[in-house]
Formats: structure tokens, sequence, C-alpha cells
């Protein structure tokens, strides 16, 4: 057992970058990626680190579903990410800014079918984590309050092909 005054005796190798556990990771990045990531830090590993500090660093720890005013009388709703929507065939999350999704309701989609369809996975997704269940609740209570007021509504968006030919010129 060591007394306080004894340190710890290295175990050879490599120092460690890090000072929290570390776990090795593989994975195959654009050749594009890993010149920005020389960038930011020569070492690799510390790069990337460095760099996921800096995309999360605005993005709240928690489970926030947040109202983005776009007018004296209207929001629009961001969300973490959250797994257990993804599946349901007419709600897309739409990726704004890492950590932060606008929701999209296919078109002829009514309000109370998302809030039923909330209600039901919250109730029946046995694999839902805590941060997953804050947000589902959020979310939920941020529908149910302006659907019974009647001051809920959607709005379409615009989606392009990313394939769409370009136009003509004339001329």
């Amino acid at each position: 057992m060591m007394t306080q005054g004894e340190k710890s005796k290295s175990k050879g190798g490599r120092p460690r970058k890090f000072s929290e556990k570390t776990v090795p990771v593989t994975m195959r990045l654009p050749l594009s990626a890993i010149r920005n990531l020389a960038r930011i830090d020569s070492d690799r590993t510390r790069a990337v680190v460095k760099a996921l500090g800096a995309a999360l660093g605005d993005i709240p720890a928690d489970s926030s579903v947040r109202k983005l005013s776009i007018s004296r009388s209207e929001a629009l709703i961001t969300i973490p990410d959250c797994p257990h929507l993804r599946p349901i065939p007419w709600l897309r999350l739409i990726e704004i800014a890492p950590g932060k999704n606008l929701l999209s309701v296919h078109k002829g989609v009514p309000i109370e079918k998302l809030e039923v369809t909330l209600e039901d996975v919250l109730d029946s997704a046995e694999d839902l984590g805590d941060d997953e269940r804050v947000t589902l609740g959020s979310l939920l209570e941020c529908i149910r309050t302006p659907r019974r007021s009647q001051t809920v509504r959607t709005e379409e968006i615009l989606l392009v092909g990313i394939h769409s030919p370009s136009p003509k010129r004339k001329g």
C-alpha cells in the first residue's frame, strides 16, 4: 500500500497523454481531415480531443430542449440527438450544429401524432437512457402546452436535391 508521499512507479512505455482513462480507437478518415487535424496539433490524438472540445464548447451538457426565437411570438424547437426518434419514418432530426437538431415532420402529419408517439416512446422504450428520457419529456411538454392552447403549428421548409442539375444560363 502506498503512502501519501510515495509516487506510483511507471510501468514503462509511453507517457500518458490524458489524465482520464483512455481506450484505443481505430477509424478511417478522409485525407483532408487528417491534414486539418495536423493544423490543430501535430499529435492526431490530441488534435481530435481539441477539435471535439471546440465543437462541443457551446453545447449544454444536459439534455436540453431549446426554443430558438424566430419572431416575437414564434420559436423553433431544437433538441440534442435522440436515437429513439430516428426510426420514426415521418419525423426527421436535422442537425444544424453539433448536438443541436431541428425537427421536421412530413407534410400532413398532425401535431397530435407527434405528441402520442413521444408518449409511446417514453412508455415503451426499455433501453432509454436518463438523458434521452429527459429530452423526450421536455420535448413532449414543449409541444403539449402550445398544442392545448392552439399556439403550435407546422410550416414547410424547402428541401432540394443534392444532385439537382444546375440551371441553364440564357444568353
